[in-house]
Order: structure tokens, then C-alpha cells, then sequence
């Protein structure tokens, strides 16, 4: 730990994750948390893959209508292509949720908005947090 520490400070600051990691490796709470995570490594990644298909469908429809120039997420909407709204779908679509730049958005704006927090903010987060907490539970109680 002193080599890593020493190389962080007169090398490359980045070096200072060594010392993090064999942080981890030595204590067992921090240890338990990140097997909980790996343990269900094939759950997690169909969830995510579904999350990322819900996020395209959501850009999709975003790109094909008239009213993607309404919206954005916190000023950092680009849907000048397909491959640019999905991009920002995936970089800020678990984050946040859409904002309409007018002051009246249009009626079906409370139904879009309304399902996109449900299924992707509330609903995909909490399924993939329940799997790591489940896991970790799990773990908590088997030793």
C-alpha cells in the first residue's frame, strides 16, 4: 500500500485506486457488497439489457414524432439523428426524466412523461437495486 500511495503522489494521481482496491479486499462489509453485485451478474445484465431496449423504444419514438424539439433532459437533448437520441437517452434516461421546454405542453405529455418515470426511473432502477439487495441479504445470512 505505501508503493501505491507513493507512486499516487509523485507519478499519476489515478494510482490512488490501488490503495482503494486493497481497501476493499480487506474489509469484509465493503466485500460482501461487491460479491452482492457480481453474485447475480446474469440477472443484472438482462435487466440492463431491457432497460437499454426501453430507452431506445423511448428515443425512437422521440426521433419519429414532430415533438422532439419540445423536450429535453436538462438542456442536454440532441436528437439531430436516431443514433444521437438514443445516445442521449442512454447517458441521461436513468438519471432524469424529460422536461418540456414550453410553459403548455401538449396534452399527452403528462401520459409520456407519466410512463417514462414509472418504467425507467422508478420501476428498472428499483428491479436492479432489489437484485443487489437481495444478494446481499442473502450473503448477510448465509455467514
Amino acid at each position: 500500500m505505501l508503493v501505491s500511495a507513493l507512486c499516487g503522489t509523485f507519478l499519476h494521481p489515478g494510482l490512488f485506486s490501488v490503495n482503494l482496491a486493497l481497501f476493499i479486499r480487506e474489509n469484509r462489509l465493503l466485500r460482501y457488497v461487491l460479491k452482492s453485485a457480481i453474485d447475480n451478474y446474469d440477472q443484472l445484465i438482462i435487466t440492463v439489457i431491457f432497460g437499454i431496449i426501453v430507452l431506445y423504444w423511448y428515443a425512437a419514438l422521440t426521433f419519429y414524432t414532430e415533438w422532439r424539439e419540445q423536450w429535453d433532459f436538462e438542456g442536454l437533448m440532441d436528437c439531430s439523428s436516431l443514433l444521437n437520441c438514443v445516445r442521449t437517452h442512454l447517458d441521461y434516461g436513468f438519471m432524469a426524466f424529460p422536461m418540456w421546454k414550453s410553459n403548455v405542453s401538449p396534452a399527452w405529455a403528462a401520459g409520456y412523461n407519466l410512463t417514462y418515470v414509472l418504467i425507467v426511473n422508478l420501476i428498472i432502477t428499483a428491479i436492479i437495486s432489489g437484485i443487489i439487495i437481495d444478494t446481499f441479504s442473502a450473503l448477510r445470512t448465509s455467514n
